[in-house]
């Protein structure tokens, strides 16, 4: 359950920094992360472990939060 709470630290982390500095849209790409791999990479068993825990991801939400990144990020242009 280790992993539950630090995952839920970095997103509030995150969250934070994007409020401190909005400008700051290389961070969404974790935040992306966050949201996409658990809603289409984790099915069966674990897919029912993260809905229950709360942390089941938003497809669509990821998606956008990479674009923005793609988009206007600095970090990852190439």
């Amino acid at each position: 359950m280790e992993w539950y709470w630090n995952a839920g630290k970095a997103e509030d982390y995150l969250i934070e920094v994007i409020e401190e500095d909005p400008n700051c849209i290389d961070a969404y790409l974790t935040l992306g992360a966050h949201e996409y791999f658990p809603a289409v990479a984790l099915s069966g068993f674990r897919g029912f472990l993260v809905w229950f825990g709360g942390m089941s991801g938003d497809r669509e939400l990821g998606l956008n939060y990479f674009n923005k990144v793609k988009d206007k990020g600095i970090l990852f242009k190439n």
